[in-house]
């Protein structure tokens, strides 16, 4: 800004100048008419202070172009000679009465607001505004207005550019805007529900994430790493998982089931689920007993992760119609005591009815009587120094309805415990370990210590179940009687709670599910000889979330909020904070999507750190527990 004389005030950017006298606040006011400016003042806050030949004082504008006039107290006499400014703002004029301090109420508007680049579709976003010297505000998105609250928050529908603008008013009605163009960004949960590709006229197949928004692709197969971008060309059957996450860090997964030319005539196998019926329980102990030392072609590409994986068939027939492929549980052609680990590695996975269909039960001939004696109990100390005490259940066989057992062929059983009397009123955390299934003196052994006879017991997670079954291996079946003792069950449990089981007189333990196979003479005929030893259907061993609750007000507070893990996604380490939600040795896994553990490993502090630096980018499952509650599963992000 310069003055002149003559003609009033104008502005010179360097090049050209532009005649602020003009403005109608300056030109036509009365006060202003034919008047020279003296003295002139740029201000920190924008605006322009000049004072005028006769006296005057005005504070202009040059954005808005609006002008205030000062009125000026009796200390101030006749004409200012020059301004400045001090380090707070205030105005100090030079006038012939002397120096005085003129106090500024307040500047012209300044718009400004913080706005991020990148936004999500579908998600809160904040905006701060820091404007200075403003009084009132105008939010417009796309120049259609939306709010008058300093900040904003907005929930942006539509993808794409969007343009946000902030108009800010100062105390004499001047206004400024700033205006920021954002991208909001497709939310992850776009990519849509999960799909079954049968092509078995192709040889390959183009999977579509759907979308080229992302900020992360992560394609996995039996595992491993496949691709990372939008799409992907296979040309091996099985199932295929997508993990995308947003720019916002919002994660969604699907899967693709893809059948190739490759196995259309072949078998799909989960490893470790015997029966076919899609999931890992105690049923398939049994028949794993039966296909025993069954043969066949070895399955390509054989893993034991659970992920279906293509066999070519064999020969065999399983008694639920089930290939015997299905047996060969780690792929290696023969069905031998190693899948039966795999049983026990996959134990509770389920894979959502993917295929096979539940076994062809008939009626009960006989139940299973569970026996508690509290004479049998046994204490002991654990390394850590806890009271415990071992109690034994043991398992009888009973006709129902009288039915006489003398004839029964067995050739092996299986089912579940319930612990409803241990764990009432919370006792389930008690609950320390079960040990090993005793087979000594079980019915369905021809001698004190029969090689032929395999057992195995299950816990499920909360606690609340132990699934046991005990098979044969030489396809000889065996007579137990009325009263035959199946397998004795050894739990190790809390001294306290061993104390109150022995107030109680009977202690009853119910079994809640049950079934029985029959190996009928011939070669792999195994006839119809399962049968169910309870009221209700087998159920899914499911996992039931450990729940703490605020102290003030009793409500709920889910565990993953309890724990604090970061950063996430993560680069090369994590850190972890547990705060009081274990008491005792807490243990970690780290598992990829497909199931496969990674990495496992124990600690006895509430805070530590894991590398994760040689994990490869993609989404992984971290179970943090402590062996007496159910786990807590939390969704781990690996970005390199």
């Amino acid at each position: 800004m310069i003055k002149d004389e003559d003609q009033g005030l104008f502005e010179y950017d360097g090049e050209h100048t532009f005649n602020h006298s003009y403005n109608y606040w300056i030109y036509y006011n009365e006060y202003m008419d034919h008047q020279e400016i003296e003295s002139i003042l740029a201000h920190s806050d924008g605006s322009i202070w000049f004072s005028t030949f006769t006296g005057k004082l005005v504070r202009y504008n040059p954005i808005s172009y609006m002008a205030q006039f000062i009125p000026l107290h009796s200390g101030i006499a006749g004409r200012i000679s020059d301004m400045i400014e001090d380090e707070n703002g205030a105005v100090w004029a030079m006038a012939t009465g002397g120096l005085t301090k003129i106090f500024s109420e307040g500047g012209i508007a300044i718009a400004n607001f913080e706005a991020n680049e990148s936004v999500c579709q579908g998600t809160v976003i904040e905006f701060e505004n820091t404007s200075t010297n403003a009084l009132s505000y105008e939010w417009l998105i796309n120049d259609v207005f939306v709010s008058d609250q300093m900040n904003l928050s907005y929930i942006f529908e539509n993808t794409g550019t969007q343009e946000i603008t902030l108009i800010a008013y100062d105390a004499y009605a001047c206004s400024n805007s700033q205006s920021f163009a954002i991208e909001v960004s497709e939310n992850a949960s776009i990519i849509g529900e999960n799909e079954i590709l049968e092509l078995c006229q192709l040889s390959s197949a183009t999977l579509e994430a759907g979308t080229e928004n992302m900020a992360y692709y992560f394609w996995d197969f039996n595992g491993e790493l496949v691709g990372t971008t939008p799409s992907i060309t296979v040309d091996v059957s099985g199932i295929y998982i997508l993990s995308v996450i947003d720019e916002c860090g919002g994660v969604d997964t699907k899967a693709y089931e893809v059948v190739l030319s490759d196995i259309c005539n072949n078998e799909l196998v989960l490893p470790g689920d015997i029966n076919n019926d899609s999931i890992v329980n105690q049923y398939d102990v049994l028949f794993w007993g039966v296909a025993n030392e069954w043969s066949g072609p070895s399955r390509p590409n054989a893993s034991t992760v659970w992920t279906p994986q293509a066999a070519p068939s064999w020969t065999q027939i399983q008694m639920n119609e089930a290939n015997g492929v299905h047996a060969d549980a780690d792929g290696n052609g023969v069905c031998d005591l190693a899948d039966a680990a795999i049983i026990q590695q996959n134990y509770g996975l389920n894979a959502n009815d993917i295929m096979g269909a539940d076994l062809d039960t008939g009626a009960p001939l006989f139940v299973i009587e569970p026996q508690y004696n509290p004479a049998n109990n046994i204490p002991e100390q654990t390394a850590n120094g806890n009271n415990v005490t071992t109690i034994t259940i043991e398992l009888y066989l009973q006709g129902t309805s009288g039915t006489d057992l003398s004839d029964l062929s067995l050739y092996g059983i299986a089912g579940s415990i319930e612990l409803s009397s241990l764990i009432e009123g919370g006792g389930s955390k008690e609950i320390k370990e079960i040990k090993m299934i005793d087979l000594k003196g079980s019915c369905l052994g021809e001698e004190e210590q029969d090689n032929n006879l395999y057992g195995d017991v299950f816990v499920s997670n909360n606690n609340n179940k132990i699934d046991f079954a005990i098979v044969r291996l030489d396809k000889q079946n065996v007579n137990c009687d009325n009263n035959s003792l199946i397998a004795k069950l050894h739990v190790v449990i809390d001294d306290n709670l061993a104390f109150e089981l022995q107030q109680e007189d009977p202690w009853e333990v119910a079994i809640v599910e049950g079934a029985s196979i029959t190996y009928n003479a011939g070669i792999d005929d195994l006839g119809a000889g399962f049968t169910t030893l309870a009221i209700e259907d087998k159920s899914v061993v499911v996992a039931l979330p450990l729940v703490a609750e605020d102290p003030d007000t009793g409500t709920p507070t889910p565990p993953s909020t309890l724990i604090n893990m970061f950063p996430n996604p993560a680069n090369d380490m994590i850190s972890i904070r547990t705060g009081d939600l274990f008491e005792d040795e807490i243990f970690v896994k780290i598992s990829n999507i497909s199931g496969q553990v990674l990495y496992q490993s124990s600690f006895f502090e509430n805070e530590f750190k894991i590398a994760v630096s040689s994990f490869k980018s993609g989404i992984y499952h971290l179970q943090i527990g402590d062996g007496k509650n159910a786990p807590v599963i939390q969704e781990l992000m690996i970005a390199h």
